[in-house]
């Protein structure tokens, strides 16, 4: 946790999802955030099914509780991980335009969270912040710790 380095691209986690049926931005969003937040509560009620090697050799999936709920908290000369109970969080941040919301998801319909996504699309088009929060992150992490 001690390096310096942009988190971005030195790392962060990411997906690479192919949108093979030509959906329109909001809707594949919406769609990758109720799928994301199915495999989080798989995760967090043990009924992920255990992924195997060559399907006999199971993986080691203990990790994955950190794939939701963890963030990176820069401290001067060295990071720390803060890890949240998942149990107590049902949303999502979402950054649009400069702007940050955060979007309660878990007993949403792909339908209902797309429509939030247009809402605080509108939204951030109404707000000037002025701040750019990812000029942040993209630098040396004790230059904004």
């Amino acid at each position: 946790m001690n390096a310096r380095d942009s988190c971005i691209m030195a790392f962060s986690y990411y997906l690479h999802m192919t949108n093979k049926y030509n959906l329109s931005q909001l809707e594949f969003a919406a769609q990758m955030a109720f799928q994301l937040n199915h495999v989080r509560k798989q995760i967090m009620d043990g009924s992920l099914p255990q992924e195997m090697l060559k399907g006999k050799t199971p993986l080691c999936s203990g990790l994955y509780k950190y794939l939701f709920n963890t963030c990176r908290i820069p401290l001067p000369d060295n990071d720390v991980v803060g890890i949240y109970d998942q149990s107590q969080f049902d949303h999502i941040i979402v950054m649009h335009d400069n702007n940050i919301y955060s979007l309660e998801i878990n007993d949403l319909s792909v339908a209902q969270i797309r429509q939030q996504f247009e809402l605080i699309k509108k939204d951030s088009f109404q707000i000037s912040s002025g701040r750019k929060v990812g000029l942040l992150t993209g630098v040396n992490r004790d230059y904004w710790s």
